[in-house]
């Protein structure tokens, strides 16, 4: 993946969608020994930024968990009133 992520963007379409399969669900340490080489993270850096809806960060990871946070007291209040 290290060459992917050095020709990027010139890469093709099947490269580019094999790239960011690697980078989200690849086994964590490929991911990290692959992205956190010396000199690697501008290439990372380039490719996360321009897919930012494949590598959501910030407040909207944590809506789901903050969604089921707040469901589980109602069910609970449903359920013993």
């Amino acid at each position: 993946m290290i060459p992917l992520l050095k020709a990027y963007p010139n890469i093709g379409e099947d490269d580019r969608l094999a790239l960011l399969d690697f980078l989200r669900s690849g086994h964590p340490d490929e991911v990290a020994n692959a992205t956190y080489m010396d000199g690697m993270e501008p290439y990372v850096t380039a490719f996360k930024s321009d897919h930012p809806r494949e590598f959501r960060s910030g407040y909207r990871m944590l809506l789901p968990l903050l969604g089921l946070i707040a469901l589980v007291p109602l069910l609970l209040l449903l359920r013993f009133a």
